[in-house]
């Protein structure tokens, strides 16, 4: 069975340690969207499916499945269905990032960039993205906006992501986000396949290049000085 067959079909979907049932109202050429009672429509990218069940029916309302809009799209990728989101809060659920809130700055070819806090801006390879979460149209906080918009006007970042990381040679970052894999150092070096760390004076370490699933740089992280723009104190 194809995964365009699904369309409309109540389904329950596995990924890692997360479960999402409902009926499938859209589908991409590499992720597949189910409406998951629990959470609403949820971007799940096919790579991350361990295992999915095609059943017959289960308990959601005749209401709510006459309302499901029909398929309109013409199987677009993960990372046009990810420009659709761009300035938009979603949740995210990556090796890198455990189900935050985060806004959307920015969308490269193999990497997405978000706003979170406490993290500042986050750098997050789509191919870790295991499920996402979009939260709908938000009225975002005055202050919020002020620190997107002064990064939007502090650099251009490059298209793919082992570029971006040559832009953090010598400069501390950190890997993960509250998760076992959270990592942090002095990038030293970066390739294709691997990155190295200098986390201690006499440590260095090694780390292949796809297990990276997302990375933080400090120079992003200024929420303090958003406060004293807040305060009207003129930071020394």
């Amino acid at each position: 069975m194809s995964y365009s067959s699904l369309i409309t079909k109540a389904v329950i979907v596995r990924v890692g340690t997360k479960e999402y049932r409902g009926h499938t109202i859209e589908i991409g050429r590499d992720f597949i969207v189910v409406d998951d009672d629990a959470v609403g429509a949820v971007i799940l990218p096919i790579e991350h499916v361990q295992v999915l069940e095609c059943i017959e029916s289960f308990h959601q309302s005749d209401q709510k499945q006459q309302q499901r809009d029909p398929p309109c799209r013409d199987l677009q990728g993960l990372r046009d269905r990810l420009l659709d989101l761009h300035h938009k809060v979603v949740k995210v659920e990556s090796g890198g990032l455990r189900g935050a809130s985060s806004f959307i700055f920015d969308v490269k070819d193999d990497y997405v960039i978000l706003c979170v806090i406490p993290d500042g801006l986050m750098f997050v390879p789509m191919r870790h993205i295991t499920a996402l979460v979009p939260i709908g149209d938000v009225d975002l906080q005055p202050e919020f906006s002020a620190w997107v918009s002064r990064h939007t006007q502090s650099r251009a970042y490059p298209d793919r992501f082992t570029d971006l990381l040559g832009l953090y040679i010598g400069e501390p970052v950190k890997l993960g986000s509250n998760t076992p894999e959270e990592v942090v150092g002095l990038l030293s070096t970066c390739t294709d396949e691997q990155i190295q760390l200098v986390t201690a004076p006499n440590v260095r370490v090694i780390i292949p290049l796809h297990h990276v699933k997302s990375i933080t740089s400090f120079e992003s992280y200024d929420w303090g000085a958003e406060r004293h723009d807040i305060l009207g104190v003129t930071t020394p």
